[in-house]
């Protein structure tokens, strides 16, 4: 059989996905150089360099075309670029029409950092062979190089047309559709190529990326769970493990994992930015910027470690010098995750070196980002109101004249509520209380709202009632709960502070089911908390993505505080409201009061700073940097500096902001 039949056997046998039994036909003529040729082209191609390397080898010491484009590939593995473009070159003088040596010599260009004369050439490659998957994966590679990434993807779906079982076209073409927030058809793609390959371990690594980009947290950590099976010495499964615990707020595993990334490889600079995040929040800025240092070091231009590295410098109180950090970052190049938080902490400096219009209009663009993320899209943005709606109906259909007789033996004495709109003061308060050896904090976790999942998985939605739950009902709730928080913390002898702040809205339940628990609720004034929420750069939920302009986060408050108008009547003499004026005004007086409803002695070292942060591993929520100063009065009134936003929200806020004893102007 001649070569050009054999070659034409063999593509329409990768073409019909009989991917072995073409490699069985070229190997099955070793005198073949055409059919060599194409075996180590499928080599490299899919990144085989044990089969690939002694291939070519054995080629390079003919004095053919194919035996000069083998030792062009062989100086492109020592890094010796020159040397791979002239021999590639002269491959190309002695047959002008191989698209072998166009698509070596376009591979020695991009290496080069000619990125230009590289797209010539692979377009040459596959001008002379349209049917020449290699060349159509490496041309979608420099494309996707400068930015390209549209264009890669046709060039990628090209290779896999002619070989469906290109893996490594198949992973790079999920990766650029990753890249473009195409985050659902990335993940059929890495489907496809891990069954394929099960064991593809580039494939695991960035399909738990692509998982975790769409917030499902559960299947990333099983695929990096995988990749670690397969390699343990994986700088990058590492480094990824690592971020994913670093969003779940999981300090120690999140810091163990990217340590271990820096150990195998030290210039992993994406492991170095992220270690610098994780200190930073954990508000340990000496270690910060020793690890921002680190990625700087490797990468001076990362936009990233310069982001942080403004952060850092903002926290010093160093804002001008943060500023113009900033200014080095060509943000329009960034990912749109890394634009929002670019523009965040652009408003943020702003804010502080009293540049107010620049903030605002930087916090606007930011939310404006934030609004177009996938996060953000996946969510229903009427189904918050479609639950404020249930809570309204409960109130008016409930049998006010029914008696709760259905007692429990738990009537949760020892729990504590702290609710308050968001940003209203509940973290500073909570780490205050939280230091008293009375009390133990539950921050943040899940626990009313598990119970609340719980019944309507029984096809019982609580908000339907108008009867009160029968007593084995609410045994079986309140043991949930007991249970729940037994693994947060050691909650025995102990005043149990249970924090989220909009569960508020779900205070009825909660009376039902603990009649004696107690609330706090934070109340800080409305224009303040109006626009501290509007600054946050939140992690999308169905409450979250109503912050994204101040319209929106105005009315948010005016809905939410009207309802608990309602749903506190209920709550006479286990409830606390405490002014975030009256905390950071006179700290000392709000917190004996404080202790005074739960019925604990005020201990003076509950405001020492130094020991509130000792008592806490992390602080979970976005005021995790203000707890970390001394009891602050720079956020009251900060709207002042905003008025003008203001001015036309005046007369839907006058009359709440009269309401609550605050001053309008």
């Amino acid at each position: 059989m001649k070569s050009r039949e054999i070659i034409k056997q063999v593509k329409e046998l990768l073409k019909n996905s009989q991917t072995e039994s073409a490699l069985t036909l070229l190997k099955e003529h070793p005198e073949d150089e055409r059919c060599q040729a194409t075996l180590r082209e499928y080599y490299i191609g899919e990144m085989d360099l044990q089969n690939a390397i002694p291939l070519a080898e054995s080629m390079s010491r003919n004095q053919t075309v194919e035996g000069l484009i083998s030792s062009s590939f062989l100086h492109l593995l020592q890094q010796n670029l020159q040397a791979a473009v002239e021999t590639a070159q002269n491959a190309i003088r002695q047959d002008p029409d191989n698209c072998h040596a166009y698509n070596h010599l376009a591979r020695a260009l991009q290496n080069s950092g000619q990125s230009n004369r590289a797209l010539e050439n692979f377009a040459k490659a596959v001008a002379i062979d349209p049917d020449y998957p290699q060349a159509w994966h490496n041309l979608g590679h420099t494309q996707r190089a400068i930015g390209q990434l549209g264009v890669a993807i046709s060039s990628y779906k090209n290779a896999v047309e002619h070989f469906p079982q290109y893996q490594s076209a198949l992973y790079n073409m999920a990766v650029t559709y990753s890249a473009q927030q195409n985050y659902q058809h990335a993940e059929k793609i890495f489907d496809n190529l891990l069954e394929m390959n099960p064991n593809h371990l580039l494939g695991l690594v960035n399909a738990g990326l692509n998982y975790h980009h769409q917030g499902n947290f559960a299947e990333a950590d099983k695929c990096y769970m995988k990749a670690l099976e397969l390699d343990s010495n994986f700088p990058l499964t590492y480094c990824y493990k690592g971020i994913l615990h670093n969003e779940l707020q999981e300090t120690e595993p999140a810091l163990q994992y990217l340590h271990k990334a820096v150990e195998l490889n030290p210039n992993e600079v994406e492991a170095w930015c992220e270690l610098a995040n994780v200190y930073e929040k954990n508000n340990n800025l000496q270690n910060a910027a020793y690890a921002n240092q680190r990625a700087l070091s490797i990468d001076p231009q990362n936009p990233t470690a310069l982001i942080d590295l403004a952060r850092i410098k903002r926290r010093e109180k160093q804002p001008q010098q943060a500023l113009e950090i900033l200014q080095k970052v060509f943000w329009q190049s960034l990912s749109l995750n890394k634009q929002i938080e670019y523009w965040f902490e652009n408003a943020e400096i702003f804010d502080k070196v009293g540049d107010y219009q620049n903030a605002f209009l930087a916090y606007s663009q930011a939310n404006r980002l934030a609004s177009e993320s996938p996060r953000f899209k996946q969510i229903n943005p009427k189904s918050f109101d479609e639950s404020l709606q249930e809570i309204r109906n409960w109130i008016a259909a409930k049998n006010q004249n029914s008696q709760d007789t259905n007692t429990t033996a738990d009537s949760g004495k020892d729990l504590c509520f702290l609710i308050g709109f968001p940003r209203s003061g509940t973290t500073l308060i909570d780490t205050i209380l939280s230091s008293h050896d009375s009390i133990v904090s539950i921050e943040e976790k899940p626990t009313i709202e598990t119970l609340l999942n719980h019944l309507k998985e029984k096809g019982q939605n609580y908000w339907s009632l108008t009867e009160p739950m029968d007593s084995k009902a609410k045994e079986e709730l309140q043991s949930m709960y007991r249970d729940m928080i037994g693994t947060y913390a050691d909650t025995e002898d102990k005043i149990i502070l249970d924090k989220l702040p909009l569960r508020f809205l779900q205070s009825g339940f909660i009376h039902e089911l603990f009649p004696e628990a107690r609330f706090i609720f934070m109340q800080r004034h409305p224009m303040d908390a109006i626009l501290s929420n509007f600054f946050q750069n939140y992690a999308p939920t169905k409450a979250f993505v109503h912050f994204g302009t101040l319209e929106k986060s105005a009315e948010m408050y005016l809905k939410t505080v009207s309802l608990w108008q309602d749903l506190k009547e209920n709550l006479a003499g286990k409830l606390i409201e405490v002014r975030y004026e009256d905390l950071t005004d006179n700290p000392e007086k709000t917190i004996k009061n404080v202790c005074e409803f739960l019925g604990i002695e005020f201990d003076e070292s509950m405001l020492d700073k130094d020991k509130r942060l000792r008592s806490r591993n992390r602080i979970s929520t976005n005021s995790y940097a203000q707890v970390a100063d001394d009891i602050y009065l720079h956020s009251q009134n900060r709207w002042k500096n905003y008025q003008t936003f203001f001015e036309p929200l005046k007369g839907k806020l006058e009359s709440v902001v009269k309401s609550l004893n605050y001053k309008f102007e």
